[in-house]
């Protein structure tokens, strides 16, 4: 599924732990048997709640009748609530402004480039005694984003931590994590929740989607999706790469549109939002391609998560074919640090292509 930018709002507004209570009761059980160990990875979807875990179980360990679920209403817990408690360290490199958490926000460097993190890293906090005499608690949002310079950095946090010490980390992608550290960590998978279940998150942090059967589909079982693609200006987008796919326009100028498309994207340049912005979009096109060759498989449009997007018939198989390795060939390019523009430009020539053959046959 796509990635972007997961809205903090998801979980500092949302009271309570929609989807994931037995998950945490888990792990809190463990932590009273002294069985929690000192470094945890939550892997799961996009938007699925894998943060709003991780800072359920940070309150649960620290407050003053942990661990258990968090009263709320302590000192401790009041602090935490306030971003204020001397033994809870959050990295969230988009909160941030940064599209890639770099080696600065794990180890501390004498000389730091002009633009670089400059804020409190992993280890400078590790180094303080807890401050309230329990646990001190590193929380890493996007673990996906470390390069592996700052993989390696941290890697020897995890082999060294200290008494006391609960790093944990959550990633969509635990595939972009170096073997080194996923055989350092207890892994804990979270699913996806329930249209009902969605429909509460997004009832308390963006009630004009909660009500919306097509917005409830483009969550996809993750309310932090459909939170993150509305800031992104995601419909706008997908409006016009189903455009595409419909054989409808050129690519210069669906490209120009697409890179005007109005959204929020980490990043300190224009340069670095922009590649941000690609990506989303291709990741989306991927999505509409791969419920291009559900509906050929027979299933129904409305059981797609794009299946308004989606034109009436799909290519066939051959054709789909192509358009899926182009699109994979175009993600796999933008990594390769080519110019995000020419990237989006030379995909969509292909899949306009492909596609205005497909309509001058029907």
């Amino acid at each position: 599924m796509a990635e972007f930018p997961v809205q903090p709002a998801v979980a500092s507004r949302a009271p309570g732990l929609v989807g994931h209570a037995p998950a945490l009761e888990e792990l809190l059980a463990s932590a009273r048997a002294g069985r929690l160990g000192h470094a945890l990875l939550v892997t799961g979807p996009t938007g699925v709640g894998k943060f709003a875990l991780l800072e359920a179980l940070a309150r649960g360990l620290l407050c003053e009748r942990g661990p258990a679920p968090a009263c709320g209403a302590c000192p401790a817990c009041r602090r935490v609530a306030a971003g204020a408690h001397p033994d809870l360290h959050r990295v969230d490199p988009v909160s941030e402004g940064f599209a890639e958490l770099t080696i600065h926000f794990i180890a501390e460097r004498e000389n730091r480039p002009s633009g670089a993190f400059s804020g409190v890293a992993v280890e400078g906090f590790l180094r303080l005694v807890a401050g309230e005499g329990g646990w001190r608690i590193v929380l890493i949002r996007d673990a996906d984003r470390m390069n592996e310079e700052t993989q390696n950095a941290l890697l020897k946090t995890l082999e060294e931590p200290g008494p006391g010490v609960l790093l944990a980390m959550e990633t969509s992608r635990p595939s972009a994590l170096l073997p080194t550290i996923r055989s350092r960590v207890v892994e804990r998978r979270l699913g996806r929740l329930g249209m009902g279940e969605v429909a509460e998150v997004l009832g308390r942090v963006a009630p004009a989607l909660a009500t919306d059967p097509s917005w409830l589909r483009l969550a996809d079982g993750a309310p932090g999706r459909a939170v993150g693609l509305q800031a992104c200006g995601a419909p706008q987008a997908l409006e016009l790469l189903g455009q595409a796919l419909r054989g409808s326009g050129d690519a210069p100028g669906l490209v120009k549109a697409l890179l005007e498309v109005e959204g929020e994207f980490p990043g300190r340049t224009d340069r670095a939002r922009d590649r941000e912005r690609v990506r989303l979009w291709l990741d989306l096109g991927l999505e509409l391609v791969r419920d291009l060759q559900r509906l050929a498989a027979g299933i129904l449009p409305e059981e797609l998560v794009h299946g308004e997007r989606l034109p009436g018939s799909a290519p066939a198989p051959a054709a789909l074919a192509r358009l899926l390795e182009a699109w994979l060939e175009a993600r796999a390019d933008l990594d390769l640090n080519l110019n995000p523009a020419s990237v989006l430009e030379r995909v969509l020539d292909t899949t306009l292509t492909t596609c205005s053959a497909r309509s001058r046959r029907a």
